[in-house]
């Protein structure tokens, strides 16, 4: 088995794994030097267009059949090892969100950071509204961890759906879900921990006002598509909100 994760950008902090399996073999396609660590095997990949296009090329468009993608930033724990073999009866397994819980959830916080214009959410929302997507299906995924078996359909549609923003990848992955109808486990078992967390984007005052304004302008937009939504608290509270919208 296969584990595999992509490095396209300088610098990016990579831990020791402390835990190694002789099941699996690990590979890191990189596009940048990196510093070589246990127990991954090193492939050099061609840069194309800029870091975030081919990151997100190599980890949507897997180029293994079956395999395991963890993000770099990722130790693996002995839980992991344990209840790998559970996943094997799934075509997708993915990282429950600890926070967020459904594809609003998400859209909410690419409006704070923020990932698209406001205009572009509301268009996209209601395009998404047309194919008959459910809102709020109670899933929702950090796709830093992602096991795939012979999904290469799933792959493509995901691949199509990130091109049309090229930001994060977590939307357009439900989507893909949603078109393809594969059999995917949204796990909560606690299989990785993070090395390094990323530093909050803002945190001033101003912004969150700024912020706040526009949440409440998204949630009478959302009505005006017959689209129910209620904040999600704990999500917004890991984004500097201390109060309930």
């Amino acid at each position: 088995m296969i584990i595999y994760t992509v490095i396209t950008e300088e610098n990016c902090p990579v831990p020791d794994q402390e835990v190694v399996d002789s099941r699996f073999k690990y590979i890191c396609l990189h596009s940048v030097e990196v510093e070589k660590k246990y127990p991954w095997n090193y492939v050099k990949i061609k840069k194309e267009n800029n870091e975030l296009y081919t990151y997100a090329k190599y980890k949507i468009l897997c180029p293994f059949e079956e395999s395991f993608f963890v993000d770099a930033k990722l130790v693996f724990t002995n839980t992991f090892y344990q209840i790998c073999e559970n996943f094997y009866n799934y075509d997708i397994v993915v990282n429950k969100h600890s926070h967020r819980t459904s594809f609003l959830d998400e859209v909410v916080d690419w409006l704070i950071l923020p990932v698209f214009r406001y205009e572009d959410a509301i268009e996209y929302i209601q395009d998404v509204k047309n194919m008959g997507y459910p809102f709020m299906s109670g899933n929702a995924c950090l796709t830093n961890l992602l096991y795939r078996k012979n999904v290469n359909d799933f792959n493509r549609v995901w691949w199509m759906n990130w091109l049309q923003f090229k930001k994060r990848n977590q939307l357009s992955f439900y989507l893909a879900d949603f078109y393809t109808s594969k059999k995917v486990l949204y796990t909560a078992q606690d299989c990785v921990r993070v090395f390094k967390h990323q530093p909050p984007r803002w945190t001033n005052s101003e912004m969150r006002e700024y912020n706040l304004k526009k949440l409440v302008c998204f949630q009478k937009d959302l009505q005006k598509m017959n689209i129910e939504y209620k904040f999600n608290y704990e999500a917004l509270l890991t984004r500097g909100f201390n109060f309930v919208v």
